[in-house]
């Protein structure tokens, strides 16, 4: 820790969280600033930006946002099957990307036009219907491109604008979005690795894997590629999957039952 040591308050009502940051005497809601680590709940350490003089995170039912220097996310979860759709934006340029838009369009389009950014990707982790199948209405409201892995793109029920194929490179404003093909959940399944987290659809959950008895799934690959792509990164990177909460690769190495 830094010798000046911010207060950090933690309000326990949800699964997830906004965080809000008190500098100068001005709140700046769901803006915290972080070094190196980026955090969807409260960790019991926690290096500080020594600009911060507070952080507060107020945890609220399925809904994120936070903000590590320029970088920006939201989380819905949408749909019957409570699949995760992010909303990821870099602040500097406020160019934007929507990661799996499953179902309710309504609401993502309405959480992009609070956080003001201009679409430029919509992406998809693999081609099931509770990831894609809100992908056409966002489309034709945005008019970004659509890029999915060619070995899933018969999901999509349309054409893709674009494919995205292991060690492709996608910029977001000042970042890059890195492409890993995870196969296994399905054939066509990827990761998408941003500055402090990856995006992993129903590669791997916190505690679990994705199903593989479906057409195209593959035990054996998955894990290999969970093992060979996933777990040789950082093992604070952040992991933010198709279902469920967040968590990091450092504990799905230690303490997921399938890695075992």
């Amino acid at each position: 820790m830094p010798a000046f040591a911010p207060k950090v308050k933690i309000l326990t009502e949800g699964p997830d969280f906004v965080a809000s940051t008190r500098s100068e005497g001005r709140e700046r809601p769901g803006m915290f600033l972080l070094k190196g680590i980026i955090w969807d709940d409260p960790a019991p350490a926690v290096k500080l930006d020594k600009l911060c003089l507070r952080i507060t995170f107020h945890l609220k039912p399925s809904f994120l946002y936070f903000e590590r220097s320029l970088f920006m996310l939201r989380k819905l979860v949408v749909g019957p099957y409570q699949s995760n759709c992010y909303v990821l934006g870099c602040k500097k340029t406020m160019e934007g990307l929507v990661i799996d838009p499953g179902d309710e369009v309504f609401r993502i389009v309405k959480t992009i036009a609070e956080t003001g950014l201009k679409i430029r990707y919509i992406l998809i982790t693999h081609g099931h219907i509770d990831h894609v199948g809100g992908a056409s209405e966002l489309k034709k409201i945005t008019g970004a491109p659509v890029y999915i892995h060619p070995f899933d793109k018969s999901g999509l029920g349309f054409s893709p604008d674009g494919q995205v194929n292991e060690g492709n490179d996608l910029k977001l404003g000042t970042y890059m979005i890195k492409v890993l093909h995870t196969p296994g959940h399905s054939p066509g399944g990827v990761c998408y690795h941003a500055p402090g987290a990856l995006f992993t659809g129903d590669t791997i959950f916190a505690g679990s894997i994705g199903r593989t008895d479906f057409p195209g799934g593959d035990h054996q690959r998955l894990i290999e590629g969970v093992r060979s792509k996933i777990f040789s990164l950082d093992g604070n990177l952040r992991i933010y999957p198709g279902h469920g909460p967040a968590t990091t690769i450092d504990r799905e190495r230690r303490t997921n039952p399938f890695f075992q």
